[in-house]
């Protein structure tokens, strides 16, 4: 699990406790007197004020996150440039797919700032698919450049094939 993944996983957690810390805090305001509501409100409002903290720092991590892979974008295509024909046909290919997947998430991305509570989830858990999937395509590609050296770079850094000294 990388690092991204392990502060959101965090992150959610942390946001799954304040939901159900303000479900029980709701249902105990519903029994209460109207001096105890009052309390009960003030603690709901603190609990929603830390929640929305928290999608804060999951939305900003995630947009960083898109900032990076944009980087790496960017290198892909520099790198697919150099390549032979064939090498380059393919990565365009697959750079044009991860462009089109990444500008798809960095909507959703910005759908999420936007969401309302309810519709936070339902975002967060489109995009979980999205996010998951534009990783794949970027581990892909990136394996796609690991292309292992040629028998004459190998050659040209051996000691026999290195010319000897004349006396």
């Amino acid at each position: 699990m990388s690092e991204r993944e392990t502060i959101l996983t965090k992150l959610e957690v942390e946001l799954k406790k304040l939901n159900a810390q303000i479900t029980e805090v709701k249902t105990k305001a519903a029994g209460a007197n109207t001096r105890g509501k009052a309390e009960y409100e003030k603690l709901i409002s603190t609990l929603r004020s830390k929640k929305n903290v928290l999608k804060k720092k999951i939305h900003d991590k995630m947009e960083h996150e898109l900032q990076e892979w944009e980087k790496t974008l960017k290198e892909l295509k520099a790198k697919a440039e150099r390549g032979d024909e064939k090498t380059r046909g393919e990565l365009k290919k697959m750079i044009d797919s991860m462009q089109t997947k990444k500008d798809d998430l960095k909507k959703r991305v910005g759908g999420m700032k936007k969401a309302g509570d309810d519709a936070w989830d339902e975002v967060k858990t489109g995009m979980s698919g999205a996010w998951n999937d534009l990783k794949g395509s970027f581990q892909k590609a990136a394996s796609k450049f690991k292309e292992p050296r040629s028998d004459r770079t190998k050659n040209m850094n051996s000691t026999e094939s290195r010319e000897k000294p004349v006396n």
